[in-house]
Order: C-alpha cells, then sequence, then structure tokens
C-alpha cells in the first residue's frame, strides 16, 4: 500500500489523472477489498471532478466497506461529496418538504 499511494502521489502531482486510475484500478483487480485504493480513487474522481464516478464508487464503499473506514475517512468522503456531488443522495442531507397550498 505505501508503493502503491507514493506511485500515486507522484501520478497526481504531475496531474497523470488517467494513468493514476489506471493504476488504481489494476489494483483493485488484483485485490478487489483493497479499501486503500478504493479510497484514493475517490479522491482522484474528487480531483478530477467525475460526480457521477465518485457518488458510484462512494455507494459502493458504503454497502461494501463502511465497517473498514474509521469515522475521519468516512468524514473525509462525505465532505468531498458535498463539494463534488452536492445534490446526489448520500451527500444532500435532508431536504425541506413543499406542501401544496392551493
Amino acid at each position: 500500500d505505501t508503493d502503491l499511494n507514493a506511485e500515486i502521489d507522484v501520478l497526481l502531482a504531475y496531474a497523470e489523472y488517467a494513468k493514476a486510475e489506471e493504476r488504481l484500478q489494476a489494483a483493485l483487480r488484483e485485490a478487489p477489498n483493497n479499501i486503500q485504493a478504493r479510497l484514493r480513487l475517490a479522491e482522484l474522481r474528487y480531483i478530477t471532478e467525475d460526480s457521477a464516478g465518485f457518488v458510484e464508487l462512494v455507494e459502493q464503499i458504503q454497502l461494501h466497506h463502511r465497517g473498514e473506514l474509521t469515522d475521519e475517512q468516512w468524514q473525509k468522503l462525505t465532505r468531498m461529496g458535498k463539494v463534488v456531488a452536492p445534490d446526489a443522495a448520500p451527500f444532500a442531507g435532508p431536504r425541506a418538504v413543499q406542501r401544496d397550498v392551493s
């Protein structure tokens, strides 16, 4: 994981987003339960403003890996989601109900 994180850091520093995505996807093919790779992929999708991809990934993480995350990691995902996909269900928060008064 340390090598992967260092590699991703370098790729992100040089805005090599496609290469970073490829590398993270390869890591997930090798180890589908690699939560650190999933978190880095979420970070990449946040940076590239891929709101649909970010939401899909966070929903997968919530469904299959929520128990593996610290509260701090989950809060970071939530904060990123409120920026990149504020209207998506996991991040939108409660909404006021409008009543028809006619």
